[in-house]
This record gives structure tokens, sequence and C-alpha cells, in this order.
């Protein structure tokens, strides 16, 4: 009865959230014009192609979105609800229309003369929009920019097909950065459709949901937030959607969900592509015959937010006994060591990599540099390297590892850690 119970009140919640949000909705598009959207198309020039058209207020999503962080944070989860989903519902709608705006002109066959390119769409509806020394006024202003020539077009009267489109365009550009569209009418398209979705909101309804213990439920949210990715500004920032639902499985003890959803981030890193198997071979090779100095000499890889996510499983790997530990561990401590060369680089451009004892000095001589490199787990992924090195047999290149950790105090805990490692694996007199 109490699971029951609470579960018609989620209900209930989720249906106040929906009527909020049309609410929130339906005012928006029914508020008065501003006087800088312009005057309207004339009633003549209307093809009907919307049943209504692209609302000329402020879009309020991310208005919404800040209430239901704020309400959160203040642990008002039942009021955070409705307002993410406001947020998702105001996005939904603005780009659905906006999607519909930009099909209806493409679909046009006169837009067939533009190939694809954006500016030239532009240019040919203004051309047939309006008259000949209006139009060299507004080159004139514009200059260059697109996005101005846009913002100027937006005010004119112009065919309503094209006057939806440049409503429908500079809302994309709210969003997204003109240089992504590359002046292609496809990706223009594409980017409108992907805005739909507000996969930041998405994952915070998930927060609400783990917050009072619907875990499903926020399981759920978590991976549809990830699933959404396409739409972030910050592609990054998706990958901490699976982390919190990997973090989420391993509170619950549900071992292989986390371990799948952590094989799912680290499938995102090229490196660990069907197609560089081999390289990652050669890596584990090299690290283990030759000891670190040499491997990472040899081989570089780009750090990147699939990187933390090695590191993690690497660990679980090791502690599971399971070789493919060495792999994962080997990739994401070359990748953090990489990282660190580059900061190293940025302040010195003539320092080189020698050895991992002169890295870590030099990490040690740079403390934002020293303190990143603790927040991200560096020094115990080292020790760990060295645990799966010595568990696969390279007990050389593990000792090395460890004697270096194990001379820097500082690097407490490893440093110990290491310590003990080392006499473990000391030769018997």
């Amino acid at each position: 009865m109490a699971r029951d119970s609470r579960w018609n009140r989620r209900q209930e919640s989720i249906r106040l959230g929906r009527t909020l949000a049309i609410l929130a909705i339906g005012l928006a598009f029914m508020a008065p014009a501003s006087g800088a959207e312009g005057p309207s198309p004339s009633p003549e020039a209307r093809t009907g192609y919307l049943e209504r058209p692209l609302p000329v207020t402020r879009d309020q999503s991310r208005a919404f979105f800040e209430t239901g962080r704020r309400l959160f944070e203040e642990k008002r989860f039942g009021e955070a609800l409705p307002a993410f989903q406001a947020a998702i519902a105001e996005r939904d709608q603005r780009y659905d229309l906006a999607s519909q705006a930009i099909t209806a002109l493409l679909e046009q066959k006169t837009t067939a003369r533009a190939k694809g390119s954006i500016k030239t769409l532009v240019m040919l509806e203004a051309q047939a929009s309006l008259p000949e020394f209006r139009l060299k006024e507004l080159k004139a202003e514009a200059g260059s920019s697109l996005t101005l020539m846009a913002e100027l077009l937006a005010k004119e009267s112009l065919e309503a097909d094209f006057s939806a489109f440049i409503k429908a365009f500079l809302l994309v550009l709210d969003l997204r950065p003109i240089s992504t569209l590359k002046d292609s009418l496809s990706a223009l398209k594409t980017a409108c459709a992907d805005l739909r979705a507000y996969p930041e909101a998405e994952y915070w309804i998930g927060r609400v949901y783990e917050a009072e213990g619907e875990t499903s439920l926020a399981a759920f949210q978590y991976r549809r937030a990830w699933d959404q990715r396409a739409s972030l500004d910050i592609y990054e920032e998706g990958f901490g959607y699976l982390g919190r639902l990997a973090a989420l499985y391993r509170t619950q003890g549900n071992n292989r969900a986390y371990e799948d959803i952590l094989q799912r981030l680290v499938d995102e890193d090229p490196l660990f592509a069907d197609s560089r198997r081999y390289f990652r071979e050669g890596m584990e090779r090299s690290l283990g015959r030759d000891g670190f100095d040499r491997f990472f000499s040899l081989y570089r890889v780009s750090w990147g937010p699939w990187t933390p996510f090695e590191i993690e499983l690497g660990g679980y790997y090791l502690g599971n006994g399971r070789p493919q530990a060495l792999g994962l561990l080997a990739a994401g401590v070359d990748a953090l060591a990489s990282r660190c060369l580059w900061r190293l680089k940025q302040k010195d451009s003539a320092w080189e990599f020698t050895s991992l004892s002169a890295l870590l000095d030099a990490i040690a001589r740079d403390r934002e540099l020293q303190a990143w490199a603790e927040d991200e787990g560096f020094f115990q992924a080292l020790h760990n390297l060295g645990l799966a090195l010595d568990a696969g047999g390279y007990r050389q290149s593990a000792r090395e590892i460890w004697a270096q950790l194990a001379s820097r105090p500082y690097l407490e805990p490893w440093a110990k850690a290491s310590a003990r490692a080392l006499s473990a694996v000391a030769p018997k007199k």
C-alpha cells in the first residue's frame, strides 16, 4: 500500500508538472509581439504552413531550469520537478516549431538554387522579398556577418515562410555558434531538431527522483539525458550523466550494471575501437617489457571525458583479478600524464619528458598542476598501474613505478602504499 501511494503521488506530481509546462508555453504564445520584432507579414503573404507562428516572447526554458536547480538545492523536490518539466516543454515546443519553419522553406523547389548553403539561401530569399534599394542598405549595414543580416531581416516585412525561417535560424543561433553550422542547411536542420531536447533538465529530473528514492525512474532519466547529449553545448557534460548512473548502480551493489555503464563510457574513447587493438597491445607490451619511461616516450594518448572512467573501470577489474585492468590503467595514466605534460609545456615550451621521476618533480613544483593531478587520481592510478603490471608478470616495471612514488612522502597515501608493495615483492635474502 505504501509503495502504491508513493507511486500515485509521483504520477500526480508528473501530471502537475505537465500542466504547468503547458500553461507556461501557452502564455508564451499568447504574449503580444514586441516592437523589436518589426511588422508581421501581410495576411496575403501567409502560406499557412504552421498552425501557429513562432513565439515572439523570450525563451524561458533556461529560466525554468535555473528555478528548478534552486528549488532542488533547497530540497524542495516536489516543486523542482515541474520546473524542470516546464523547461523541457518550452524547449521542445519552440524548436519543434522552428524545425517546421526550416523544413517548410527547404521543401520549396526554388530553394534548390542555394545548393545547401545557408548564406546563399538567405540572400536569394531576401532578394525576392525586399526592394533592391532596401537590400543594399541591409547588406551595407551587416557587412560580412550572416548573423547580423538575419537579425536585420527579422525586423523586415518578409514573405511568411522566409520570415519564419529567419526566426528559426536565429533561435538555433541562441544555443549554437554559427561556426558549428559550417554554412550548411543540412547542419542547420539537424541542429534545430537536436535542440528540441533538453538533456540537462532530463538529468536533473533524475536527480530529483534519486533524492526521493525512486532509483528506477532516476536511472531511466540518466539514460535519457545521455541519449540526448547531441543537444549539449559542452559535449563532455554527457559523460557525467552516465557517470552518475554508474555511481547509482555501485551504491546499490549492482556490479554487473555498474560495469556495463563504465564500459559504455570507455567505448567512447577512439583508442578502444576494434581497429586500434594492435596499438593498445603494443602499449601494454612496451610498458611491461621496457618500463614506464620508454612506454611514455613512444605512446601518447589524449585526455578525454572518458579518461576517469577508464581508470575507474581499470581499478574495478584490478580488484577482481581481471587482466583487462592493465590496458585500461595504462591508457588512463598515459592520458593524465599527457595532460600534465601539456600544462608544463604551456609554461615552458622547452620542457620535454625524460623520465617519470622528472615528471613527478615538475608536477610538484606547480601547485595548481599537483592539485589537479590529485583530484584526477593520477598518483593512485600510477600505484594501481604498478599492481596491474605485477599481476601481469611485469614485476620490474611495477617496481620502477612504486619506487618513484615511495620516494616522495608528499604523495601520501600512495607513497606508503607503494613502499608496502615494494616490500611485498622484495627478493628474499
